[in-house]
């Protein structure tokens, strides 16, 4: 295991970088899909990276990028539309009411 091999040899980290697990038996990975087989698979993407130490909440740690933002009022987009289309049909309604009251 990974974490098992960085902790029992310390001098020889893991190289930190992006892999791509390929999968295949032994047709290769060219081999034409048969039923029943495995298919040959390179989709699997993952990352192998050293984490920092631990760092206690109580310690005084602030996140840097979470009270950069200001609080915004998250307006849905179709809010102005559904707006709109209620009194465009308050409107029309009592333009048509008016007509029959007449």
């Amino acid at each position: 295991y990974p974490y098992g091999y960085q902790t029992a040899n310390p001098s020889l980290p893991l190289v930190q970088a992006s892999y791509t697990l390929h999968i295949w038996a032994q047709g290769g990975p060219s081999a034409f899909p048969t039923p029943g087989y495995l298919e040959p698979n390179s989709e699997l993407e993952f990352a192998m990276y050293t984490p920092q130490a631990y760092t206690p909440l109580n310690s005084g740690w602030q996140c840097a990028g979470c009270s950069g933002a200001l609080p915004q009022l998250k307006i849905n987009s179709a809010l102005p539309g559904v707006v709109a289309m209620i009194i465009i049909m308050l409107l029309s309604g009592f333009t048509t009411l008016r007509r029959v009251l007449d």
